[in-house]
């Protein structure tokens, strides 16, 4: 299964989402997964996670730093079965440009996660703390996943 996760510039709440799910399969042995994150938006191409981020994944044990961001490319749409947007925003963006037969692939991360039509918070205009939580929530999201995955 190759699975996408989307957000704003790709350096925040789409790379660890990327980083974190990677670490949890590759120690459950599944390698059957690809897994990326990209941007709706290019602001930060070719930048590495933002450092807040970095921080929060080296204390769960996953090295995100060799990560680049990048932007939602038209390929993207056929490459990937699942591709998540973050909040309803990346959503309507990503429906917005993807091709209608693709469009079944995209969805709302915490709705396919919990049903509740959510967004993972946006940690970038708060402090480590607003970091700290958006990791255990992915955490805690990521493991629901892979159970209902795997």
């Amino acid at each position: 299964m190759n699975i996408l996760f989307v957000c704003t510039g790709n350096i925040c709440r789409s790379p660890s989402a990327e980083a974190l799910l990677r670490h949890k399969l590759e120690q459950r042995g599944l390698a059957s997964y690809t897994i990326d994150s990209a941007g709706v938006a290019a602001y930060h191409i070719g930048e590495p996670p933002d450092h807040r981020a970095i921080q929060c994944a080296h204390q769960y044990g996953v090295d995100m730093s060799p990560l680049r961001a990048r932007k939602v490319c038209a390929d993207d749409f056929s490459s990937f079965d699942l591709i998540y947007a973050m909040d309803n925003g990346h959503l309507e963006i990503l429906r917005n440009i993807c091709p209608a037969p693709q469009r079944h692939k995209i969805k709302l991360f915490n709705q396919h996660i919990y049903g509740a039509p959510s967004d993972v918070e946006d940690p970038y205009y708060g402090d480590q703390r607003n970091f700290n939580n958006m990791f255990t929530k992915l955490d805690e999201s990521l493991d629901i996943f892979i159970k209902n995955h795997t």
